[in-house]
């Protein structure tokens, strides 16, 4: 190459261009360089770490490059609240407040925030102790069955959990607990404490400190040290019993003022009224919040181990009492310490700190038992810090008292004959919503209907021309006109003329529509996403408000959510264990008794215990044959009632969905997983399988300012061993016009290429940085591919690859990235750090043409912080590693532009 191409291209041409193109003022020019030349030191180290495709290269430098990032920040701008806390937290595109997905209720929420800023800040002033709204969870074994419990059970609630193992000789490192922390829209760093809650999975994990080894020889044990801190954070601890045996001996105390030993052959259970419970007579249940006191409970374990207290102080209050009934017949382990008879023993015993200053609550069981459920998220509530560091529109794992509950029945007039309801069923659902009524304020079933069959000549039944009487109780939503899935018509006008049949049937029967509610048959082209049926629903029904049971999937249930997609907001729904083949109790699995544990204590009655907003989905066979919808729901109601102090209520879908995103505004914006990866999904998706070759099976992704190289790519690929499925191999980039900066040019090259490069502007791949993209579905990122020149008959034979310059920074892309393409290789492309701090402030103020001169010092010292955010590879670097694997190889980009 002549001097005059290695001028063009190289490195040597970007320092030069600082006098060149602009001559900034030479105390900010030195504030770069130093800030520049310090960050460098870090690229140098990942670079020449032996090793740069492994994780443990970046772990060893991460850290180092923050401080240096962090210290040239300051050396540069001593106010970072202008320009580089907007980046940090969100690029121009995926890092913005999530506008495509929240509508006007959003209201509530940010008058929710304001409340809650204020008082942050009050907080502050006084000096109150904060805390970050997560738990802390001990475990005494990796595969402890109590701490999977535990953990399971406070996701379900929204709730963080740390888990950390404690090691041999009762050894455990619990990390700093304390830490700075940036007070959210106040801009105050307090020292907050890192979690608000501590669970402890085996109460002789803190009755027995245990050998110390020579290494932490002086070290305050553990369980002081957390005794500190929860002292001077005001945090709570939970204890449980762990594994019992017969032969687990009395417990050593180590300090608390009671006895505990494990006892077998217990009857029955009761949380104790509100007096005289304690060993003083008084108030024994001062923390009861769901559960409710007085009733009588016969447990159905009798030889389960226990752990009963007796307790010493008046710090104690008495949570949970059992004894042994001398009419029931029990079945002993060998060698089990047995309850004597006409004895009450105290199995949950409450610690008010009176004693040492921390709360308590100890568990005699763990939670494979229902009740326990219930108290122990009465007592995360109880003993919880509640100064949040973290805004939370909800508060740690507590809803309230209120849970909204609606049911739907599906399929009205759809169900087979054998199954159609009768005359007599249709007077039995009226009943059954009065009934429902008096314990669920406002009640009313949503009926969804399917005119065309009952339109059908013959089809129509006594039991449909009675329902289409008794319509005027009841409220209806369209459930197609035939019962059609959306992704079986060919044009938006053939599915809107479907829908005006609908429209017109409910017309002429004078149906009580619900108002901006539908319900697509089996959820298809709700999720995955189906935009013709958006588009349609909104301009023939108005709908602002549909469900599924398939987002993110349909297992564990407990872990479905909701999401808005073009201002329409769809919401998790809820099974009962009745579906289309439910139709008699000798048909439902493990038969009455099995569906008595269901509802009662059960997986129906924790789901409207963790669920605020619970939409059930039901068929209208359920109400025919043994009814099996009114013994479901009916137990439900009365269990609810009797052993909780929850206020069932109903509301229609668009009040319920405004509720749900007050509550959980971190659901609006969706998350598209592939499809192909689930079967259910894959069959209700507006493609053909073969699509799922189409999706790329590798990224390529470097900083805004890099020009990056193809040629870098291929190398990577083949070293890591990624799918080129045949030589010459074929890459197919989605983003990048090869050899060309014209629109039409090819956007493939077959072979391997030499030094085939894109010029900079291609690489122009959004979808998972924008949310203007990202918000129009799978269908726009692939028909983006397929405008490309992709097709299923190409992609056969390709390795189909997606490089943008726009990933690599932004806060959103990681996590939706892996949630698309969670196999995908990795290939990052870095300038050196100089380079790009310097390329992307020239960029930002004089160096693009046609921009004006930049003369104010906060717009210099602005664009400089930005561009240092930008730069800030160590923090972009963990949050993709936190997502994808190990091996994510680091090329050295060209820095050409």
């Amino acid at each position: 190459m002549d001097a005059h191409g290695a001028h063009a291209s190289g490195r040597g041409r970007l320092l030069p261009s600082v006098h060149s193109l602009y001559r900034p003022r030479p105390a900010l020019l030195a504030k770069i360089l130093v800030a520049s030349v310090v960050s460098t030191l870090c690229l140098v180290a990942i670079f020449h770490s032996g090793t740069p495709t492994y994780r443990d290269a970046y772990t060893v430098n991460l850290q180092n490059m923050q401080i240096a990032y962090s210290a040239a920040r300051a050396t540069v701008s001593p106010s970072i609240n202008d320009g580089i806390d907007s980046v940090k937290h969100g690029d121009e595109d995926a890092n913005t407040e999530n506008h495509l997905f929240v509508d006007q209720h959003d209201r509530s929420i940010k008058q929710a925030k304001s409340d809650d800023q204020r008082q942050q800040h009050e907080a502050v002033q006084e000096n109150r102790k904060m805390v970050m709204p997560h738990a802390l969870l001990i475990s005494s074994a990796e595969r402890s069955v109590t701490s999977y419990n535990v953990r399971i059970w406070l996701q379900s609630f929204r709730i963080v959990v740390v888990e950390k193992v404690v090691g041999r000789h009762n050894h455990l490192d619990l990390g700093p607990l304390v830490r700075q922390q940036h007070v959210l829209r106040t801009g105050a760093v307090v020292n907050a404490g890192e979690y608000a809650l501590v669970i402890i999975d085996d109460i002789s994990l803190y009755t027995v400190l245990g050998h110390q080894p020579r290494s932490q020889k002086g070290k305050v044990p553990w369980q002081k040290e957390l005794d500190s801190y929860c002292l001077e954070y005001g945090v709570g601890q939970i204890l449980f019993p762990g594994q019992l045996t017969a032969g687990t001996k009395i417990l050593q105390n180590i300090g608390w003022s009671f006895a505990a030993r494990p006892v077998a052959g217990l009857t029955h259970a009761t949380i104790p009224p509100v007096a005289g419970t304690a060993a003083d007579g008084s108030d024994g249940s001062e923390f009861l919040y769901v559960a409710k006191s007085g009733r009588v409970l016969r447990l159905p374990d009798h030889n389960t181990l226990t752990l009963v207290f007796t307790p010493f102080h008046e710090t104690f209050r008495t949570g949970v009492v059992m004894w042994r009934d001398e009419q029931e017949q029990v079945s002993l382990p060998d060698g089990a310490p047995t309850a004597s008879l006409g004895r009450n023993y105290t199995t949950l015993l409450v610690d008010r700190g009176l004693q040492d200053g921390v709360k308590r609550i100890f568990f005699g069981r763990g939670l494979f038992f229902w009740m326990h459920k219930i108290l122990f998220l009465d007592a995360v509530r109880y003993l919880s810090a509640t100064n949040w560091v973290e805004s939370q529109p909800r508060g740690f794992g507590d809803f309230g008292l209120k849970r909204f509950i609606t049911i739907d029945v599906d399929d009205v007039f759809s169900s087979p004959e054998v199954h159609r309801m009768t005359a007599s069923d249709v007077d039995a659902l009226v009943a059954l919503q009065g009934k429902l009524a008096k314990h669920i304020l406002n009640f009313q079933f949503q009926l969804g209907f399917v005119g065309g069959v009952f339109e059908l000549p013959q089809e129509n039944s006594e039991g449909d021309t009675r329902l289409i009487a008794a319509a005027k109780h009841f409220l209806w939503f369209d459930h197609t006109y035939r019962h059609d899935e959306s992704r079986w018509f060919k044009t938006d006008a053939e599915l809107e003329q479907e829908m005006q049949k609908a429209k017109a049937f409910a017309q002429d029967r004078n149906l009580n529509i619900v108002d901006g509610y539908a319900v697509s048959p089996r959820h298809s082209g709700v999720y995955p996403v189906d935009p013709r049926l958006f588009r349609v629903w909104r301009k023939t029904w108005n709908i602002g408000v549909t469900v599924t049971e398939e987002y993110p999937h349909l297992k564990p249930a407990s872990k479905r959510r909701g999401f808005i997609y073009q201002g329409t907001k769809v919401l998790p729904r809820q099974t009962c264990g009745l579906f289309t083949t439910t139709n008699y109790m000798s048909g439902f699995p493990g038969g009455e008794k099995r569906l008595t544990t269901f509802v009662e204590g059960g997986e129906l009655f924790l789901t409207v215990l963790r669920n605020p907003v619970s939409l059930f989905m039901t068929h209208a066979n359920n109400y025919a044959n043994d009814r099996l919808a009114h013994t479901v729901f009916t137990r439900l109601v009365n269990f609810i009632s009797s052993w909780t102090n929850l206020q069932l209520h109903w509301e229609p879908p668009l009040h319920l969905a405004n509720r749900y995103f007050s509550l959980f505004p971190e659901d609006a914006g969706p998350v598209w997983e592939n499809p192909c990866s689930d079967v259910r999904h894959l069959f209700t998706w507006n493609h053909k399988p073969a699509t799922c070759r189409e999706f790329p099976s590798a990224l390529l992704i470097g900083p805004s300012s890099s020009a990056l190289a193809m040629d870098s790519l291929v190398l990577m690929l083949q070293s890591t061993g990624a799918g080129l499925k045949q030589q010459p191999a074929q890459i197919i980039f989605h983003g990048c016009r090869p050899g060309s900066s014209e629109p039409g040019a090819a956007s493939h090259v077959v072979g391997t290429p030499g030094m085939a490069r894109c010029h900079r502007k291609m690489w122009d791949s959004s979808f998972f940085s924008s949310n203007e993209s990202y918000g129009e579905s799978l269908d726009r990122y692939l028909g983006r591919l397929q405008a490309n020149g992709l097709n299923t008959s190409v992609a056969v034979n390709a390795t189909v690859a997606d490089a943008s310059t726009r990933y690599f920074q932004s806060a959103m892309a990681p996590q939706r990235a892996h949630a698309l393409l969670p196999a995908a290789h990795v290939v990052i492309v870095l300038m050196p750090l100089i380079d790009e701090v310097l390329h992307c402030y020239l960029h930002r103020t004089r160096y693009w043409p046609g921009m004006e001169a930049v003369e104010d010092d906060r717009a210099e010292r602005r664009h400089l912080d930005r561009c240092l955010a930008q730069s800030d590879y160590a923090t972009h670097l963990r949050r993709w590693l936190q997502h994808y694997s190990e091996e994510m190889p680091i090329a050295e980009g060209d820095d050409s532009y």
